[in-house]
């Protein structure tokens, strides 16, 4: 699964997402489950891949998959490559709907000899209870403290999005706000990020901001140099990074 119990999802009706439904498409975790798992799920008769375009038919056609979180070479591409040590040196780690908390994780053990802070903030109660649960069991392997915030970014976690270095937006708003709460989100990103700091979002925010109607010369694009063999290509390509003008 990809969902949490209390997690209210909303698919997005433009751009590459335009006719996803409910029925043509399914969420799945692609950390928790790569592709030999899902082909594993798929051979053992506990998943399906595909829908019936008229029920009771053989006219079928195959699921789209929507993950959430990162599968494991994008996050070392994330951790190695995107954000490196000399930039963690110091620096405050934010993830913006840490869900499992995964990127935590990750930046905990990657750098967290050097982040001053790895902080994530999160709406479901369920996804906070399993970030807390995961960080008390494994908290002897973690290198720095995790902080976790159960609630809403802009009522209860502005604070942190303001003194944030290393900023990560991962689908965050796509498919859980519906169209004018997505602008007003990100208008109030811009407002209230610092500049200077960086952010890593996925997908690029030029796709993301194009939908919406936003312009964002608000940021400075910074190249990466994506690996070329990845298990995970798309994925990987999907991960952009830019810094945070100055404002007027």
């Amino acid at each position: 699964g990809g969902e949490a119990g209390d997690e209210v999802v909303m698919l997005p009706e433009s751009g590459e997402f335009e006719g996803v439904t409910e029925q043509n498409s399914m969420h799945l975790d692609m950390f928790l489950y790569d592709e030999d798992d899902v082909d594993e799920l798929v051979k053992q008769g506990e998943l399906s891949m595909h829908y019936c375009v008229d029920c009771g038919s053989r006219s079928v056609k195959e699921l789209m998959l929507h993950s959430h979180s990162l599968p494991a070479d994008a996050m070392r591409f994330l951790f190695t490559t995107a954000i490196t040590k000399d930039e963690a040196t110091d620096k405050i780690f934010y993830d913006i709907g840490s869900r499992t908390g995964v990127l935590l994780y990750y930046a905990a053990l990657y750098h967290g000899g050097e982040f001053k802070e790895v902080n994530g903030i999160e709406m479901s109660a369920d996804f906070c209870e399993v970030q807390r649960k995961t960080v008390e069991r494994f908290k002897s392997d973690l290198k720095a403290p995790i902080t976790i915030i159960q609630g809403d970014v802009f009522e209860d976690g502005l604070s942190k999005l303001r003194t944030s270095d290393i900023t990560v937006f991962n689908n965050v708003f796509e498919f859980f706000l519906p169209r004018p709460a997505q602008i007003r989100a990100w208008t109030l990103v811009r407002e209230n990020i610092k500049p200077g700091s960086v952010i890593i979002t996925v997908p690029s925010l030029e796709t993301t901001l194009s939908e919406l109607g936003l312009e964002c010369s608000w940021v400075t694009p910074i190249p990466l140099d994506y690996p070329t063999n990845a298990d995970n290509q798309e994925v990987v390509e999907s991960i952009h990074k830019y810094i945070i003008n100055e404002r007027n």
